[in-house]
Order: C-alpha cells, then sequence, then structure tokens
C-alpha cells in the first residue's frame, strides 16, 4: 500500500521527470558530436527550408490564381515571371546604392574605430579613482569586447569568402520551389495514403493547422520586417544617418529574432553614431525606439495578430534553447517550432480525451 502522496500516478511523473533528465544530461555529454551532424544536417538541409519558406510566402498566391480558373502551372510560371522582374527591379534600383555604402563603410571602418578608441579613452583616463580591482575589471572588459568585434568582423569576411560555395547549393532552392507550389496538393494525398485510414481525419487535421500556423507567422513576419526596414530607412534618412540603407537592412533582417533582434539590428546603427556625435546617439535610438514602439503596438498586432496566442515567456525559452542548439539558426526557427509543437500538443491533448471518454 503506498502512501498517499506516493500513489501510482506520482510515481509515474517521477519516472518521466527522471527520464526527461537522464534525456538531457545524455544530450549535454553528447553534444560535441550532435554539433557535427548537426552541421552537416543544415549545410544539407537549409537550402530546401529556404524552399519551403518561399512556397510558404508564395502559396497564397498560386491558390488565388489556381480558384480563378488557372492550372496550378500556370499560376507558378506567372508567379516566377512577376517575382523575377521584381527581383530585376530592385536590383537595378537599390544594389548600387546599397554596394556605395557598404564600400565607404568597410573604407571609413578604421578611421570609426580610431574615433571610438578617442570617445572611450577619457572614460580610461578617470578610472584611477575606482579602486585598483574595479579599474582592472573594467579595463578587462574592454578588451574582450574589443577582441569580440575584431573577431566578428573577421568572421564577417570569411563568411562572406565561404558564401560562394553556399551560393551553388542554393541553386536548387528556385526549381524545388517550383515542384513544392505545382505538385502540393500530390505531396499531401501521398501523405494521407500512408497513414492508416481511421487516423487520416485526425492527421490531416493536424497538418492543416500547423500549415495555417506556419504559413500566418512566416508570412507576416516577413511583411513586418520589411516593413520596419522601411520605417528605419525613412528615420535614417530623416535624422541624415550614415549608411542609412546598409544600417537599415540589418534592422530589417535582424528583426525576425522576436525580443532580440531589435536591440541587436540597432547596435550597429548606435555604434557608429557614437563616432559621430551625443546628439546623432540620441537621433538614432530616439529613431530606433519609435520603429519598434510601431511595430510592437500597430504593426505587428495588424499583420500577425494574436493568431500564434504564445506567452511571451515561452518565446523567451525558445529562443534561449534555439540559441544553445544552433546559434543564430535557432534564434530564428525557435518560435515556429514552438508554435508547431504547441498545435500537436493540443491535437494529443484532444485525442487524448475523446479517448479517454
Amino acid at each position: 500500500m503506498y502512501p498517499n502522496w506516493l500513489n501510482k500516478k506520482s510515481l509515474q511523473v517521477l519516472v518521466y521527470i527522471i527520464l526527461v533528465l537522464l534525456v538531457i544530461l545524455l544530450l549535454q555529454q553528447a553534444r560535441p558530436v550532435l554539433s557535427g551532424i548537426f552541421s552537416i544536417i543544415k549545410g544539407a538541409f537549409l537550402p530546401f527550408v529556404v524552399a519551403i519558406i518561399i512556397a510558404y510566402l508564395l502559396n497564397p498566391l498560386v491558390n488565388f490564381l489556381h480558384q480563378k480558373g488557372f492550372s496550378r502551372l500556370v499560376a507558378v510560371l506567372f508567379i516566377y515571371t512577376v517575382s523575377i522582374l521584381l527581383i530585376i527591379w530592385f536590383l537595378v534600383a537599390y544594389i548600387p546604392a546599397f554596394v556605395i555604402q557598404l564600400k565607404e563603410f568597410i573604407e571609413h571602418l578604421p578611421d570609426i574605430l580610431v574615433s571610438v578608441e578617442g570617445w572611450i579613452n577619457p572614460f580610461y583616463q578617470n578610472l584611477y579613482v575606482l579602486p585598483e580591482s574595479v579599474q582592472l575589471g573594467i579595463e578587462s572588459s574592454f578588451i574582450k569586447v574589443e577582441q569580440g568585434i575584431t573577431e566578428q568582423i573577421s568572421n564577417l569576411f570569411t563568411f562572406i569568402g565561404n558564401s560562394l560555395t553556399k551560393i551553388i547549393a542554393f541553386v536548387v532552392v528556385p526549381f524545388v520551389v517550383f515542384y513544392m507550389l505545382k505538385d502540393l496538393q500530390v505531396l499531401e494525398n501521398f501523405l494521407i495514403t500512408i497513414v492508416p485510414k481511421k487516423y487520416r481525419h485526425g492527421i490531416l487535421k493536424l497538418f492543416r493547422n500547423i500549415d495555417e500556423a506556419l504559413g500566418n507567422y512566416i508570412r507576416g513576419q516577413i511583411t513586418v520586417c520589411l516593413v520596419v526596414g522601411v520605417l528605419s530607412y525613412i528615420g535614417y534618412l530623416i535624422i541624415d544617418m550614415k549608411y542609412a540603407l546598409v544600417l537599415a537592412l540589418i534592422v530589417a533582417i535582424t528583426n525576425i529574432v522576436p525580443y532580440l533582434g531589435p536591440i541587436i539590428g540597432a547596435a550597429p546603427a548606435v555604434f557608429i553614431a557614437a563616432t559621430i556625435s551625443p546628439i546623432m546617439i540620441v537621433k538614432v535610438l530616439v529613431v530606433n525606439i519609435t520603429v519598434q514602439q510601431l511595430e510592437g503596438n500597430v504593426i505587428s498586432p495588424q499583420i500577425i495578430g494574436k493568431k500564434l496566442q504564445l506567452h511571451p515567456l515561452s518565446i523567451i525559452l525558445a529562443l534561449l534553447l534555439g540559441g544553445q542548439i544552433a546559434g543564430v539558426l535557432g534564434l530564428i526557427f525557435a518560435v515556429p517550432v514552438l508554435a508547431v509543437l504547441k498545435v500537436v500538443t493540443q491535437h494529443l491533448v484532444t485525442y487524448y480525451t475523446q479517448t479517454k471518454h
């Protein structure tokens, strides 16, 4: 006979907790091996992940044209033609200005670093009034920051060099997107046929709910990033900030990471503003804070809405785990993975409660 606190259900919960802890411990021990495996998988499957994201963006347009009487093949070809024309227009209109600003930024980078050093030196000179241990700690922190910045700049150029090989891998993306859009219904029907008949209705509903959640998030988030990038660019132009287009592009790209992205995106602009004047720092902060307030209170609620219904704490936890497991990619995919897990969990709970009654 078990004591009141040690009944069968309590034992099951205890066993589950122990198993989870053991799995976490094993994953921690196997991290070097898993890291190598993940690196290989990431390199092989990243183009397909990009293709899936693009397919999610374009599929509503394909469905719209298909409902108007066009075949999926004609709809996909039409969208590809329009997309290619838009890309050519964008390259002609904006890439030259972007390249010029990026070139100027790289040329002036040594001067920027000298300006930052001159800005920090007065602070160094006043350190003598602090206890020696505090002085050493602050100096050590500055050295680490300087080393980190140098390392990141070096990594950036290494990344650009390695990108040539990655570009070759991404050549397959347009072809994967084409066949995904053209044969989406065929793929769905095939997946359903391999599921036992008694589970087909539930699995189909699960797939459609996942598709809806991912589609809403991906399309909404990319739209939000574009709007935030445009608003940041306009704001930087108004305050006459250097390298406005480059910095606005950084803000747009980093904004794809919830909560942490805006801080990361604003950092380069603040860093460069520090080399100009204290007033420019204030102006840059005003622009970024204004844009982020608009994004958080107006843009995101209108475009993405509350469809995902994810608590901010769960999103932050997912970002921390994603960053630990897969770095930058983990931060980008943490929220969509969390959304999928939420949908799957809801379906499992519904199935369990229905089978119990």
